[in-house]
Parts: C-alpha cells; structure tokens; sequence
C-alpha cells in the first residue's frame, strides 16, 4: 500500500485481501493504513471504503480511526485528504458517537490548557496551578457525566481524583493525572512531548510480543498504550505497582546506581517467599530478554535508569522513546549510546542469583537469540510497517537511511545460524564496556 505502488487494481486486490483480518488485527496495523490513505489517487478508493465500513461495524476501529485521522490533520500537505475522510467517518457511525468524539476532544482541549499553564509558571507554583486547572476539569464531568479516553475506548472515566494529580520535572512538564473510573488506573496525559515516534515504538513492540505468544513464547512483556491526539500532546498508561530503576537504585544512597544488589533487594522485598522470588525472577529473566532484544532491533537509545522501570511482580519494561533507530545522544562527536542494548550489572545479579556467572546467564543468552530469530522471520512486516510511515513527519524516521537501521540489525539475507553468530558474537564485544554516564546516569554494561 506504498507510494511503490500505484497501480489501481494492486491496490484493490491488497485491500480484499485485508478484509480477511480480523478487528483486533486490524487495529494493529491501522496507523500505517492511515498514512497510506496519502498514496491513493482518489478520494473515493477501495482503502478508504473498507476503513469505513470497518469502523461502522466496530466500535475501536472507528474511535481509533477519528483520533489518527484528528492527528494527521496536521499534515499541511494532505490536511484537506484528511479533512474530507474525518467528515466522511462521522457521517458514518451515528449520532451517539459523535457526540462521544466531542465530549472527548473537548476534555482533551481543557487538559492541554491545563498542562500549557503548569509548563509556563514557576516551579513553586506549579501544583497550585495545576489543582485550580483541574476545577475545569471537574465542571465539565459535571457537564458530562461521563468520558471515554482517547487512550481507549474501553476505559469509561466519570471524574478526576484531584488529590492524585500531579507532574512530572521533566522538560516537558507532563501531567500525571488520575481518573475515577471502573477499572481504577493512572493516565499520564503528556501535553509536551510528541508521542507519535512512542506511539509508534510501542506499536512495533506489541506486535513482536504477539509473534513471540504466537510461535509459543511468552516473554512476559508489558505492553501499555499511547496515543497522540496532535503535536505536542496524548496520552500515556501509567503501569500501576512498578518504580523506574534510579527510585530502585536510590534506596541504596546515592551511589546506588553503582551497586549489584538494588534491584534483587527491592524484587525480595516485595516477593518475601522462595516462591514469589523465584517467580518473580523468571518475570525478569523473560522480560528483560524481550526488552533486549527489541530495543536492539529499533535501535533505541538514551536508555537510562529512569527511563526503564520494574514492576514488584518482575516485568521489567522501557518507557520514553524519544531516540530511535539508532539516532543516539551525542556529546559533541561522541555517540553516549555505544552498547547495542543496556544490562546492568544489578540486572546480571538477578539472572545469576548472585555476583558470579551461573548457567542462567547462559540461558538467558539463549533466549535472547531465540526471541530474536523469531521476530527476524518477519522482517519484512517490520520494515514495511516502518515504511509506510516515512512520510508521518517523525524527524527519526524520514528517509531509507533510517530504515536500514532495522534491516542491518534484522539481517534478513543470512541463515539463521550466521545471523545468531552476529548477534552473539555482536553482543558479546561489549561485555566489557561500561559507560559511566554523568548526571543520574547509571554505569551501563552490555551482555
């Protein structure tokens, strides 16, 4: 569904043979159908028709459909596209939705003001302002008795907790704001950040995570959602019961970061039986071959203790994807990023059970390899996944350079064999590197 392919009756067929996907797989792959919509030659196509009809019959499908269509109206170039195919869509699915789609942009314009007004003020005052934004937010539940996210249109939120509303010091200053609702959960609603190249992240890493369950290998991989709803702003799941490392790291002083034992201290603490620890520690030997792994193959760097987080059950899971594809943070014609993907020494001394290379280091290795060769059997979905989104406007994904990326580390042209001795042998060269970042870097090492 390329630019590569113009052809009218290619385009037809492709798209009769997606309509043997079912709704969940559809929404899998709907960001880059949206993107494609760009390369028809009519308004009036079989693409556009079959997401319609679609949505009509599925509810995700068309509130994903409205947000994705709502954030590529910022495309000067194809904005009047997308304007036509937004009327074309709520024309389709009914009065009720409609007014659902306003009450959840009006919410969304209330939160970025509110996030606006906090970005702008002094710190010291920050959370008064963002407790006085927050009354609006009351007075349109108010209003509205109720509010489907962006996010997902599953989570039906009827108020905001005030009380549990926060922000984070980040440059961007995003809210941490809590909703009443019920199946009770944080959502991080970020106003400041461009969440389409996290969107995007995600989106690839969910879907390796279901080839692995599909070829029988769970990764224990926690996968959360992010949506952007336009430049500069969306919303991020908040995975309740987890700590980024560097809280886990600071329990121990400040030199924690520098230690072998935080993280297996922190996972015993809240899993006290053999059991538990035992279970928990398999959590974290599989999911953190899962993040490996990934982060390898989409080249994502700026990775540091408080971008990767821990839950109490073991999952451990990346946020923040702010650099991928191998555009790597630079102090001045220095990469920062040098190891293909992060492992600490505190992440070995959980694997090992200690401060010694035991046997499940080696399997652990081994996993590695065997979640990697899974996922390189379907290179060819990831870089046409990634393809197709080249003209979305993310600066990290913009041209054939930085697809290449992702071939080079997929190596589809090789045997299995000598693309496991590549990635081993790859690996394996910086097993010896330590990177003693400055700030509250943690030292870094890879497997």
């Amino acid at each position: 569904m390329s630019v590569s392919f113009p052809d009218q009756e290619l385009r037809r067929t492709a798209v009769q043979w997606m309509d043997t996907i079912s709704d969940p797989e559809l929404l899998d792959f709907l960001p880059q159908l949206v993107q494609a919509l760009k390369y028809e030659c009519y308004l009036d196509s079989p693409l556009v028709r079959f997401l319609l009809r679609r949505a009509i019959g599925d509810m995700r499908i068309a509130h994903y459909l409205f947000w994705l269509l709502k954030d590529t109206l910022q495309d000067s170039q194809f904005s009047g596209r997308y304007q036509h195919l937004l009327a074309g869509l709520l024309c389709c699915v009914g009065r009720g939705l409609r007014e659902e789609f306003d009450r959840q942009c009006w919410l969304v314009t209330i939160l970025a003001k509110v996030a606006q007004r906090v970005r702008d003020t002094s710190p010291s005052s920050r959370q008064a302002i963002l407790r006085e934004g927050l009354e609006e937010v009351r007075q349109f539940f108010s209003v509205s008795s109720s509010c489907r996210l962006p996010l997902n249109p599953g989570m039906l939120v009827k108020a905001v907790n005030i009380q549990s509303c926060s922000y984070f010091n980040s440059n961007a200053v995003p809210l941490k704001l809590s909703f009443q609702n019920l199946d009770p959960r944080g959502d991080n609603i970020n106003s400041g950040d461009d969440l389409r190249q996290d969107m995007l992240t995600l989106q690839i890493i969910r879907i390796m995570n279901k080839i692995w369950i599909q070829e029988g290998l769970d990764m224990r991989m926690v996968i959360f959602r992010c949506f952007s709803t336009g430049r500069g702003r969306g919303m991020v799941e908040m995975i309740p019961q987890a700590e980024t490392l560097r809280k886990i790291q600071g329990e121990h002083g400040v030199t924690g970061s520098f230690k072998d034992r935080p993280l297996a201290d922190w996972l015993q603490k809240h899993n006290p039986t053999e059991d538990e620890y035992e279970k928990a520690v398999e959590n974290f030997i599989y999911s953190c071959a899962g993040c490996c792994v990934a982060t390898y193959i989409l080249g994502i760097c700026d990775r540091h203790n408080d971008n990767i987080m821990l839950k109490t059950s073991g999952h451990m899971f990346h946020i923040d994807f702010g650099k991928f594809l191998g555009h790597a943070q630079m102090f001045g014609n220095i990469k920062r990023d040098r190891a293909p993907f992060v492992f600490t020494s505190d992440m070995a001394y959980v694997i090992n059970g200690g401060d010694k290379p035991s046997s499940r280091f080696h399997d652990f290795v081994d996993l590695c390899c065997e979640a990697y060769n899974l996922i390189r059997k379907h290179a060819h979905l990831f870089l046409n996944l990634l393809g197709l989104m080249l003209s979305c406007g993310i600066p990290e994904l913009s041209d054939l350079d930085d697809l290449k990326y992702v071939y080079d580390a997929l190596r589809p042209h090789e045997s299995e064999a000598d693309a496991t001795m590549y990635f081993t042998r790859y690996t394996h060269t910086h097993t010896l590197l330590f990177q003693c970042l400055t700030s509250d870097r943690s030292v870094q090492a890879a497997v």
